[in-house]
């Protein structure tokens, strides 16, 4: 559980609003697996391509990718409008070539996030059942961030110069005097 999740912020309506968000984004699960399988294989071709022309560092092997990526994915494409045609008009076979990409781009992002939106969901779902551990976790997450604000207190009264006065920043006229 973090700190911030929204079972210890939240109760009531406020709370039932973020599950269901939460379900909502965990519903986009089908739409997500059909991008997934219809970009795995040029998907699995660039992975496997890619690192024979890569050089050192993430920007050479995000170019790379792109690179051997662009070709695969255009043939893919092609493909795909002329298997889809054999089964649907051309407007048909069209419209969800074009679509393909979004999809795709749509299930990578969605990935990213899915493992930590569904444990999440889990644990949250788990602690809405045990009211004792909740109200235990909501106090001792009222503790913790009592003590980071004292702390942070603390901090500011040791380190005064770490901090300035809004009313004492520079001003813009202050600034254009000190380039003088």
């Amino acid at each position: 559980m973090r700190i911030n999740s929204p079972v210890f912020q939240y109760t009531g309506a406020a709370l039932f609003w973020r599950f269901a968000f939460k379900i909502y984004r965990v519903a986009f699960a089908l739409p997500a697996l059909i991008g997934t399988l219809l970009h795995l294989i040029p998907f699995v071709l660039v992975r496997l391509i890619s690192p024979r022309f890569e050089g050192i560092g993430k920007t050479t092997t995000s170019l790379y990718r792109i690179l051997v990526g662009l070709p695969f994915y255009g043939v893919w494409y092609v493909a795909a409008w002329f298997a889809l045609h054999q089964f649907t008009d051309a407007k048909i076979a069209t419209a969800s070539v074009v679509v393909m990409p979004l999809i795709g781009v749509f299930s990578f992002h969605y990935w990213i996030n899915a493992g930590v939106v569904w444990r999440s969901l889990r644990e949250e779902a788990k602690l809405l059942f045990n009211a004792k551990l909740l109200a235990e976790l909501r106090a001792e997450n009222r503790a913790v961030k009592q003590l980071v604000a004292e702390l942070g207190d603390e901090y500011r009264e040791a380190f005064p110069d770490k901090f300035t006065d809004p009313e004492a920043a520079i001003t813009p006229a202050a600034l254009s005097s000190l380039r003088r």
